[in-house]
């Protein structure tokens, strides 16, 4: 499939920020379906080493810091707009993709004379503040109109949209790095589940742990990576259930050049955006084990090869996933080549290119 010839520049609040900085490396990774590709970041905040790569394509600007309350994010919204007043003016990009919602104002301001998609790349109604909702759907109400299409990477985001007013919505998904070097190895004899994220309210790690405890399948172990405000907590339930002896915290650790060996990704997450962990598993052949309330679980239960579902109002659900696991009769393979099939570098790009034109 050829490729969009003109200048395309992502704009985003910071990187990495919201599993953005995964996306764009995986744009690059499986040969970008665009021939002039530049990533504008408002932001210094740098976590990782990922944009190395990459590094002449990435320009930081000082515009956001990671301090917030109002005075902050006025001061940021002003810069960010002579900011990108003047990157347009050297750059003259055909598209902007643009990831974070307060960003719409600034082109609502600017008008440029390009294409402007807004890529969200999670929830666009999240905020459980009744303030910062309300402010949030004017803000989507004035400013909607000055932008040509929404950009979804799930079908909820998707919803969102036209519900709150966005004329022309495009499902799309996230480029999965199909290229990439695989960061799971299936390994069916060591009875190990893992999970990845932040460890918030959202992830909702407490309900795997729960179902360690219930569970008759005493083999299983867990392996829970990555920190957050909830770790003390989760390591104290784990010790109060009498599990923690097969549910190990590993705290933060740098994947990228990693493989992790396991028998399954589990997840139990209140919502995601595009999960690049779930992707990722999926692509290696890894099997995923997900409650129902995931965007992408509608398609692993039409294809059961992929993995397992529960339901997250109901523990017993996701014990009776846990006791039946029997991952000898799982065909990784398989498991990849569905995957792929389905949301690969050639169904990614064929969706793009009847998004943007």
């Amino acid at each position: 499939m050829s490729k969009i010839s003109q200048k395309v520049l992502i704009i985003s609040a910071w990187l990495p920020g919201g599993g953005i900085e995964k996306v764009i490396q995986n744009l690059y990774l499986d040969d970008s379906p665009f021939e002039d590709l530049k990533v504008l970041s408002l932001s210094t905040k740098i976590n990782y080493r990922w944009h190395e790569k990459f590094s002449e394509k990435v320009t930081f600007l000082d515009c956001f810091k990671e301090e917030s309350n109002v005075l902050n994010t006025i001061f940021s919204f002003i810069k960010s707009i002579v900011a990108v007043f003047k990157y347009l003016k050297n750059e003259s990009p055909s598209y902007i993709l643009f990831s974070h919602s307060f960003l719409l104002p600034v082109f609502g301001i600017l008008r440029p004379e390009c294409k402007i998609f807004y890529w969200p790349q999670d929830s666009l109604t999240k905020s459980k503040s009744s303030l910062r909702y309300v402010l949030t759907r004017l803000n989507y109400l004035i400013f909607s109109k000055s932008i040509d299409g929404v950009l979804c990477v799930n079908e909820t985001i998707e919803i969102e949209s036209y519900y709150l007013g966005f004329k022309k919505v495009h499902l799309i998904y996230n480029p999965i790095g199909e290229s990439a070097p695989n960061q799971f190895n299936f390994d069916p004899s060591c009875n190990k589940l893992v999970h990845i994220g932040f460890l918030d309210d959202r992830k909702n790690a407490s309900f795997i742990i729960k179902a360690m405890a219930e569970t008759y399948n005493h083999n299983l172990t867990l392996d829970i990576i990555g920190n957050g405000v909830l770790l003390n907590q989760l390591i104290k339930e784990a010790i109060e259930l009498g599990v923690s002896h097969k549910v190990n915290f590993k705290g933060f650790v740098d994947l990228k050049n990693q493989v992790i060996s396991c028998s399954a990704l589990i997840m139990a997450s209140k919502s995601e955006g595009f999960s690049m962990v779930i992707s990722d598993a999926s692509k290696c052949g890894l099997p995923i084990i997900l409650p129902d309330n995931l965007d992408i679980s509608r398609f692993v239960k039409s294809n059961s090869n992929l993995g397992s579902i529960f339901s997250l109002s109901d523990l017993s659900s996701l014990v009776e996933v846990l006791n039946h696991l029997n991952f000898s009769t799982i065909n990784s393979k398989l498991i990849s080549r569905i995957y792929i099939n389905e949301y690969g570098n050639n169904a990614f790009r064929k969706r793009l290119f009847n998004a943007l034109n």
